[in-house]
């Protein structure tokens, strides 16, 4: 037996794309960002799962003995199920999740999901290569939320930044590095808690079905994002991006329309508003969490989080992080 790991797992951002992800040819882009989850495990007399700073924990005999615990747990648990699908012979751990007090990661389900692969992969010296340990973090995670699309997990296990493709009838979701232009300012600021995407997204479906405003407001969504993400990687053409940003969130205020509001909170609105000029987004697919906004350079970005912090709000620089 190996000696116990540690290692360091991003959390994941959106910064444009998720509901222009459900469309073919529709055009994402990610972060895999720091502070994620540091990770602890080692080999166990039974399954044990911690996450202190959330006061959660959970062991037993059997994976199954734990199946019904906290949601954050549930992640966890669906993950190793999967390691042990593909390694028949593992044997129980313990693994602690250890985030920064008080701040639960973005995207931390994916974080979860993707860091007890890695883990056990690290443990074992087996599980070798991204696109198994892929494979297994989007079934694990899907069969938790209910489905999803498999990108964040993915954005994960790449690390940095990626370009995210929606599948089409000839190809599937496809995830791929991409650079950032250099310069580049992105500053987070937190607007709510986090609300589960998989309902969001599944009203907006329906509404698009149903709504012929919805539907046409969907594919200006998917062309605006696209044109944010190329100007976002491919050189920061200011006036671009604002107009990209402002008409994603025009869209989205229409999809929101049809969702009760359940997409554009209270507090996400209050987030925008307080921005000022600065061309900002929803991350993700809305209902709460974050709101990420860019800037040409440092000075911007720094005025920009001043403005955000003014309104009460929890800010951090974003940055393309690896797992270590």
């Amino acid at each position: 037996m190996t000696t116990p790991v540690t290692l360091q797992v991003p959390a994941k951002v959106l910064l444009a794309g998720e509901y222009a992800l459900l469309e073919p040819h529709g055009t994402g882009l990610a972060l895999a960002v720091v502070p994620g989850f540091r990770i602890e495990a080692a080999w166990a007399n039974r399954w044990e799962i911690s996450l202190p700073d959330l006061a959660l924990r959970a062991g037993g005999k059997t994976l199954a003995a734990i199946d019904n615990a906290d949601m954050a747990v549930g992640y966890v648990v669906a993950a190793l199920k999967e390691a042990t699908r593909l390694l028949p012979d593992l044997k129980p751990l313990s693994i602690s999740f250890a985030s920064v007090p008080g701040r639960v990661p973005v995207g931390a389900s994916a974080s979860l999901v993707a860091g007890s692969l890695l883990a056990v992969a690290r443990l074992t010296g087996r599980l070798h290569g991204r696109d198994p340990l892929i494979a297994a973090g989007v079934t694990a995670h899907g069969s938790t939320q209910g489905g999803g699309s498999g990108y964040d997990v993915a954005t994960i296990l790449h690390g940095g930044s990626v370009r995210i493709s929606a599948p089409t009838k000839e190809s599937p979701l496809a995830v791929e590095r991409a650079s950032l232009f250099p310069g580049l300012t992105i500053v987070a600021a937190r607007a709510g808690e986090a609300a589960p995407t998989g309902p969001l997204i599944a009203t907006v479906l329906q509404g698009v079905k149903k709504d012929l405003a919805m539907r046409r407001a969907l594919g200006q969504h998917i062309d605006s994002s696209r044109a944010l993400v190329e100007a976002l990687t491919n050189g920061p053409d200011w006036a671009t991006i604002i107009e990209a940003c402002e008409d994603a969130n025009g869209t989205l205020s229409i999809l929101d329309s049809g969702s009760q509001g359940a997409i554009l909170t209270a507090p996400v609105r209050a987030a925008i508003e307080a921005a000022g000029p600065a061309p900002v987004r929803v991350s993700g697919a809305g209902g709460g969490d974050l709101v990420v906004g860019f800037a040409p350079d440092s000075a911007s970005g720094r005025m920009l989080s001043k403005r955000w912090r003014a309104a009460g709000l929890d800010t951090w620089l974003l940055e393309p992080a690896p797992i270590s």
